[in-house]
């Protein structure tokens, strides 16, 4: 007697299956996933310095007398007995009251951001200016052609306009504040 031995028949790939491998045949590689490059932080220069206005950089902190280059990690402040102010190009100018200090960023096409970490400061943004941005833990002011003063305290923000109007938001939500509101 014969011995047949069968051999397990394959099945046939569904026409599904066929019609994929053969897109993929034809399909061009993908070049691998690349990000935006990321926009490059530049530096702003403080003028017209007033008062006593100190910069660290590096963990070294020294007094700024004339104009200077700041870098995005610098970080700018007064002490507990001087105020300061300063001028940030065309843009704006910036009084600092006694123990505050704040963060400038700058990127090419966004606005001036301004990180209040502590204390109180008064702004006077010129109209021409492009939008300027401050910021604390607990709200951002964005405004253009406009004067007006921000305290940071423990657990708010407070927003005082004196002309113009500033879009004033938190995660709550957003408002317009104009003068004297």
């Amino acid at each position: 007697e014969e011995k047949k031995t069968e051999t397990p028949l394959k099945e046939e790939p569904k026409k599904e299956e066929v019609v994929r491998k053969e897109e993929k045949k034809h399909e061009t590689p993908k070049p691998e996933e690349t990000r935006p490059e990321e926009e490059k932080l530049c530096g702003v220069t403080v003028s017209d310095v007033r008062g006593e206005l100190y910069v660290i950089r590096n963990q070294a902190r020294s007094r700024i007398l004339y104009p200077s280059e700041i870098q995005h990690e610098d970080i700018l402040e007064t002490d507990l007995r001087w105020k300061a102010a300063f001028s940030l190009a065309a843009e704006a100018s910036i009084s600092l009251k006694q123990g505050t200090r704040l963060k400038i960023e700058k990127r090419e096409s966004c606005p001036v951001r301004i990180i209040l970490e502590s204390g109180e400061a008064y702004f006077t943004v010129k109209p021409k200016a492009r939008e300027f941005l401050v910021s604390t833990p607990n709200a951002d002011a964005i405004v253009k052609g406009t004067a007006f003063d921000l305290a940071l305290e423990k657990e708010r923000t407070v927003l005082l306009v004196a002309s113009g109007q500033v879009q004033f938001k938190n995660a709550k939500g957003a408002v317009l504040v104009g003068a004297k509101e």
